[in-house]
């Protein structure tokens, strides 16, 4: 049985905004052409570490889309951060949309760039 389906869309996005403190860091974001979800702008939450080597910890996304149809939708996110490399975080989580569709999200941070990358698939 697998639990994921298609492939859904390719996400590429630019971090616009950070902001650090010791109880979590948050990060904006913003992409564009995200399938059926067209533009996606959104609030990240990287909580704190909770493993001994300090390289995960939970996730958290709240944001909005602005589809092609020209509908919104919120949706949020919940999902678990890995350090994959100095400056460098694998993100995966499951996303729910306020209508319903559950995707899983598969995505990498990269800092230096401000940028992140991924996939979304269907979720069932």
């Amino acid at each position: 049985m697998s639990v994921l389906g298609k492939k859904i869309a390719d996400l590429k996005g630019n971090v616009t905004g950070l902001n650090f403190s010791p109880e979590k860091n948050t990060a904006t974001v913003e992409e564009t052409d995200v399938g059926m979800f067209g533009t996606v702008i959104m609030t990240v939450t990287f909580w704190p570490p909770v493993d001994p080597d300090k390289k995960t910890g939970q996730y958290s996304e709240f944001g909005y889309t602005m589809r092609p149809d020209g509908t919104s939708l919120s949706f949020t996110m919940n999902g678990v951060w890995t350090e994959k490399d100095q400056g460098v975080w694998k993100v995966q989580g499951i996303a729910l949309a306020e209508d319903g569709p559950k995707v899983f999200v598969d995505m990498e941070y990269e800092f230096a760039t401000k940028s992140r990358k991924g996939e979304l698939f269907e979720l069932g």
